[in-house]
Parts: C-alpha cells; structure tokens; sequence
C-alpha cells in the first residue's frame, strides 16, 4: 500500500467488484466499481474521485415548560451512542459544532430562545444528558435520544415541569387557654443535605 494506490499482483483473469467507503467528519458515501481481469491487462486502473459538495447536519433542541415557555440557561451533555448502548462524549469546537480535534466534556446551555443547536455531526445515534437543570423545575427526562440518518435539520423538544408553590399559615397559641398570641416570630428553614437553611421569616 502506498499513499493513494494500492497494488495487488497475481490476481486470476476473472471479474472483480471493488467497493470503497470515504469517510469524513460530515459525510460517509461508498464508491464502487467492476473490473476484469485478462492476460492483456497491464495498465494500471486509476479512480478518479471527484469532491463531493460540503454537507453538514444540524440538530437543534428546544427545552420549553408545560406551558410552552422556552427556558433559558438549562445544560445538557452530549453523547454518542453505539449499537451495543455504550456511550462515547462528542468533541465539539466553537459555538457547538462537531470536530474530531474538538474538546470533548463540555456542557451545553439552551441560549435565550431555549435552544441548542448543534452542526456538522457525523450521522448516528446521539443522546443528550440533561446535567444542570433549573432551580424550581422538575426534569421529566433526563437523557433524549435523537438519531441522524440524513443530512436534515432535526429538531427535539424536552419538557419540564415547573414546580407548584404552596402556602403555609402559621399561629402560635397560648398552651393554657388555646388563644392565638400577637407578635409572634418564626423562621423556616430548608434542609439541603442534612444542612437547615433559612428561606423565608415572618413575623
């Protein structure tokens, strides 16, 4: 094997079929091609490749709540997914486009339209991994997979659920007569792993 030929000697006289596949960062396409074989065949056979116009892919995610309102600032990791399930992080260079030199392990953040969009993707399985979610929302989803097949714009849309608000009234009574008492003060406190907090006082 040489740099752009390959040589092969004492083949038989016969029919041969060759099949190439080029492979690029945005592309896979096969070439193919028939050929015979006879004691007259010296010359050498050479394949002229013509280049192919750029194509690129394009996926974009919309994180919205359950009433349709698109949510800034949300991050996502994204992965590729093989046939056997394993997972592999994407590298990605400048504002999310693929690159096999690209930085792998970034997160991606919804812009101020809520999206995330992401180009030039070889096609294939993909998964994003919803990682920092925001503060008063439930995630409903944690990982959405999206499959490339074809070099079009797909789009996702991954839901969230905004978490109600509840009130809470308080009375302090006197523990002899059960009447209320004025002016009375409370703190509450919110637990986050085993540590009490303060959040709200009233009095």
């Amino acid at each position: 094997f040489l740099e752009n030929q390959i040589e092969v000697s004492h083949i038989p006289n016969g029919l041969y079929y060759v099949r190439s596949i080029i492979q690029t960062d945005a592309v896979s396409y096969p070439a193919e091609f028939l050929f015979e074989m006879t004691d007259q065949t010296v010359e050498p056979l050479v394949i002229v490749a013509k280049k192919a116009d750029t194509v690129t892919t394009k996926v974009k995610l919309i994180k919205v709540d359950q009433d349709h309102n698109r949510l800034e600032g949300v991050g996502f990791k994204l992965v590729s997914v093989a046939r056997d399930g394993s997972e592999k992080e994407v590298p990605l260079i400048g504002e999310y486009r693929y690159s096999s030199s690209g930085q792998v392990g970034r997160t991606l953040y919804t812009d101020k339209n809520g999206e995330i969009v992401v180009t030039n993707l070889p096609l294939g399985t993909y998964r994003f991994k919803e990682v920092e979610p925001l503060a008063g929302y439930t995630v409903t989803t944690m990982d959405t997979d999206v499959q490339l097949v074809d070099h079009q714009l797909v789009t996702i849309t991954v839901v969230n659920q905004k978490l109600p608000r509840g009130n809470v009234d308080f009375m302090k009574v006197d523990g002899r007569t059960n009447t209320s008492l004025q002016g009375a003060m409370f703190k509450v406190m919110k637990e986050e792993n085993g540590h009490y907090t303060p959040v709200l006082q009233n009095g």
